[in-house]
């Protein structure tokens, strides 16, 4: 585990100048839809409307996030500011992700499970995810998916999760992957815990692993302009297509 630990770090500092980062799927911040209420257009009182926001990872002050899981920093965070800076400039952040506590009985041990909080204000329907990573072993190299543990929780409940999903995967820039991946139905698993509300804030925690200790190790990346790595509140249905459903 401690060699496999060297090569991902030893790759995150060989990220080459010339990183290229994939779109992250943009459309309108803030662009609201229904999600109940239309068959009762006379009835206003049972609308809900959702909102979207585009939210983005940031390290907090330790460049390796595994560092908050042994008490020596804060866990990195997200909000809507997408990062602008280069990792040329030595910006930047990772977190190191592997089944390894989690097959021996310690599942989403934040120890070796990316772990970002923050805060969402409003009803939730979906959530999708894109993650940039470094994948070294070379078997893995070739795959077109990559199979994950994650999980989101709200206010302290355990809202949405994906046990072994193979989600899609797909060149991020040079030597780094990306992965795309969404949760759906979350209002409704909201609702079953009393936790919806308009103007609500939402404490949230994502977190993500892959889920073998070879070919789904990983390096998750964030926080520079070209890994910018983040969460859509609230996508549209018609842009869920770009992202595997893994809960």
């Amino acid at each position: 585990m401690a060699r496999l630990i060297r090569i991902l770090v030893a790759s995150a500092l060989l990220l080459p100048a010339g990183l290229r980062a994939s779109a992250h799927e943009e459309s309108e911040p803030g662009a609201c839809r229904l999600i109940r209420g239309e068959s009762t257009p006379e009835d206003l009182t049972d609308d809900v409307h959702v909102c979207r926001q585009d939210v983005w990872f940031h390290q907090a002050d330790s460049k390796l996030g595994n560092a908050a899981a042994l008490d020596q920093d804060d866990f990195p965070s997200f909000d809507n500011v997408k990062p602008d800076e280069s990792v040329t400039t030595g910006a930047g952040g990772g977190y190191l992700g592997s089944s390894a506590t989690h097959q021996n009985g310690e599942p989403f041990d934040p120890r070796l499970t990316a772990t970002f909080d923050g805060t969402f204000t409003g009803d939730i329907d979906n959530l999708a995810v894109t993650m940039y990573m470094f994948n070294p072993p070379e078997d893995a190299q070739a795959l077109p998916t990559f199979a994950i543990n994650s999980r989101l929780i709200v206010d302290g409940e355990e809202i949405a999760v994906a046990g072994g999903a193979e989600v899609k995967r797909s060149p991020g820039g040079d030597a780094v992957f990306r992965i795309d991946f969404a949760f759906v139905n979350i209002y409704s698993t909201l609702e079953a815990f009393g936790l919806n509300g308009h103007d609500r804030e939402h404490q949230i925690r994502f977190q993500v692993q892959g889920t073998g200790l070879g070919t789904e190790a990983a390096l998750f990346v964030y926080d520079t302009s070209e890994v910018p790595s983040g969460l859509i509140f609230n996508i549209e249905p018609e842009n869920l297509g770009n992202y595997t459903v893994a809960g």
